[in-house]
């Protein structure tokens, strides 16, 4: 900006179709950053325009309140990698530590591996018991499990090596009716299957 023009009081956001607006200092501060780059004389000949940008705006939200506070405590519906990423989009490096999950979301995502390791403990413990093919050869040697077409029984294995505390949950779940988990979530041929065995 040349030295005739007052520098602006706030700049506009649309961010993924919702406007957002915050001091020009809050961004201007973070020189370098995408931000920055979006709200300078450079880029934005007029600042009364929103500078449109194709990203979530509910991530936005928390970019913006961690710029202002310099830390930021996230609600169960937006994950830690999701802010991380879009603050890499957008220039800005958390501070280790700053970025936290509320205790609920912690909760939150306890309970979602709770259900979900019930879910693949009930489909490997009906599959082995409703198959006496599967009981015997349990016994022997480990049996391998194909998984069904059902998409919560599919979706719950897809995150079995991705989700430490429902492998974790799941492995607790068959020990409690001597079962050992032998193999998650392999695939032959596009199909997942689990391999387990009778201890």
């Amino acid at each position: 900006m040349n030295e005739s023009t007052e520098m602006p009081q706030t700049v506009k956001f649309n961010v993924g179709g919702k406007v957002f607006e915050v001091s020009y200092s809050l961004i201007a501060k973070r020189e370098g950053s995408m931000l920055a780059r979006l709200v300078s004389e450079t880029w934005l000949k007029d600042h009364s325009k929103p500078v449109f940008v194709d990203r979530s705006y509910d991530i936005f939200a928390f970019v913006l309140e961690y710029l202002r506070h310099g830390c930021v405590v996230l609600p169960p519906s937006i994950s830690r990698s999701m802010l991380h990423h879009d603050m890499d989009f957008y220039g800005i490096e958390a501070a280790d530590g700053t970025v936290k999950a509320s205790s609920f979301a912690l909760q939150f995502a306890d309970l979602r591996d709770r259900k979900d390791a019930l879910i693949l403990a009930e489909y490997c413990l009906t599959s082995i018991l409703t198959n006496d093919n599967n009981l015997d050869t349990a016994k022997k040697s480990a049996v391998t499990l194909w998984i069904s077409q059902d998409s919560s029984v599919r979706k719950a294995v897809a995150s079995l090596n991705t989700r430490g505390g429902l492998k974790t949950m799941f492995q607790e779940c068959l020990a409690e009716f001597g079962i050992q988990l032998v193999d998650a979530t392999s695939y032959r041929n596009g199909t997942p299957y689990i391999s387990l065995l009778l201890v």
